[in-house]
């Protein structure tokens, strides 16, 4: 994967987390789509406008890899809050939400 070609794509989209509890699935909207959402509804990979992810039975989108990330400019912030505390998460132009930060293993070791 290029991401230096690819990251505009990811800095203007959002990530959002398919609510059918068999499939879980992360999927990247464009920032016009996760503006239209209804943040009140759970949210199913059939609604995604991106024909190539809008079903659970297609793989996850591929997520760079963290020196993808470093070799673009962009910088890795490591919590140090320990697992399983509660935050209240806040986007501009989004309700705030509570999470759990929870170890989420990704492609390769870590």
């Amino acid at each position: 994967m290029d991401f230096s070609a690819e990251n505009n794509l990811y800095v203007n989209r959002v990530w959002v987390q398919c609510e059918n509890e068999s499939c879980l699935k992360w999927r990247l909207l464009s920032s016009e789509d996760a503006v239209k959402m209804d943040h009140n509804e759970p949210w199913f990979c059939f609604m995604n406008t991106d024909s190539r992810y809008n079903e659970c039975c297609i793989s996850e989108e591929d997520f760079p890899e963290e020196s993808q990330f470093h070799q673009s400019g962009f910088k890795i912030v490591y919590s140090q809050l320990p697992l399983g505390s509660l935050v209240l998460v806040k986007l501009q132009s989004w309700p705030s939400w509570p999470v759990f930060f929870a170890l989420i293993l990704l492609k390769g070791n870590m």
